[in-house]
């Protein structure tokens, strides 16, 4: 294992309103090699408040996998492209992460 000193892996969390939507977003963040990999979960019930409002939609959370260094252009990126106004960015740092699992994320973003 790699110590907490040592990661370089962190997790973004973001979401989107569907899966064709998160889908298409996921495909374009792992071919400009800002992540090495995307899950994609549904989300029965996200209930927030917007605009004065309160909001019930189900979505998909996206929970993106890649390096410290990655994270800014990640977040430009995922702001410019999102279909959201103010797209969820979230940023979880990641204090153990087996070699192996690192050594092929850090080979996908190459």
């Amino acid at each position: 294992m790699i110590s907490s000193a040592q990661s370089n892996l962190v997790v973004v969390i973001s979401s989107c309103s569907n899966e064709n939507v998160a889908l298409a977003l996921s495909e374009r963040i792992i071919e400009g090699r800002f992540a090495g990999c995307i899950k994609m979960l549904p989300v029965k019930s996200s209930i927030y408040m917007w605009k004065g409002k309160l909001v019930k939609d189900s979505e998909v959370l996206l929970i993106i996998k890649t390096l410290k260094n990655k994270v800014a252009h990640l977040e430009r990126f995922i702001l410019e492209h999102h279909e959201y106004e103010t797209p969820e960015f979230i940023v979880v740092p990641v204090s153990r992460v087996n070699e192996d699992y690192m050594a092929w994320i850090e080979q996908c973003i190459a």
